[in-house]
């Protein structure tokens, strides 16, 4: 197809060249399957607003939808396993996303700058959400980490500054330095017993959060809570 640069070899779509505001990314070309979306494909694609991606693709590749500033959604398949770091940085316009259960890992900055992102429903096989995943999602309000996480990355959250709530996973035993930095209106947090560390800043100038309650055998960094007005209680 003339929009495309597909590499058949590979399955991968590598250039997007189109102008449409709506893509639709076909299921195959010259009868080869698309079975990904290469690095930078969609890169700076300021045009489109919506994407639907096909259920033959399993992976998103590296920084493949930066900077698709009116992109405001996009549906991803359960074929995706695969979604790449920064795969949807400065898309200012996106408002929700459903990452699917066959997605294991929410890689480093995959959703940084989203400034528009209210809603994410997070899939139920993610284990870790990398550092800088959902910094700056200015929009976005409550999350709820799904049961396998084990991993709250540096700065995954960071100044998200209209979350107001966050439920952690009983899986979780790291929440990782800045993780939740200067999400001032962030009231609430419910914290697993089974957690092992909280650390450097990781609710750093939280200002809303009034109370949490820590496990006692939770390693918590002198600075976790810097800034931060919450009583601490130990269960």
């Amino acid at each position: 197809m003339k929009d495309f640069d597909f590499n058949k070899n590979t399955g991968s779509i590598d250039i997007y060249f189109g102008k449409d505001a709506e893509v639709i990314i076909p299921s195959e070309i010259d009868g080869v399957p698309v079975t990904s979306i290469g690095n930078t494909a969609f890169w700076g694609c300021k045009s489109i607003e919506s994407v639907v991606i096909p259920n033959t693709v399993t992976s998103i590749g590296n920084v493949t939808f930066s900077q698709c500033t009116a992109l405001e959604s996009i549906t991803i398949p359960d074929s995706v396993k695969t979604i790449g770091k920064g795969a949807f940085m400065n898309c200012e316009a996106l408002k929700n996303i459903t990452i699917p259960d066959s997605v294991k890992s929410i890689n480093e900055c995959a959703f940084a700058n989203c400034y528009s992102l209210k809603t994410i429903s997070i899939g139920k096989s993610v284990t870790r959400i990398e550092k800088l995943a959902f910094v700056c999602c200015y929009s976005l309000e409550n999350v709820t980490i799904p049961d396998k996480v084990i991993t709250i990355g540096e700065s995954a959250f960071s100044q998200c500054v209209h979350l107001k709530s966050i439920k952690l996973s009983e899986a979780t035993i790291t929440i990782k330095e800045n993780a939740f930095f200067d999400c001032t209106s962030l009231e609430s947090v419910t914290i697993p017993d089974g957690i092992s560390a909280i650390e450097d800043g990781a609710f750093w100038s939280c200002r809303s959060l009034k109370s949490v309650t820590i496990p006692s055998n939770c390693i918590t960094h002198a600075r976790a809570f810097r800034r931060c007005p919450a009583t601490i209680n130990h269960s």
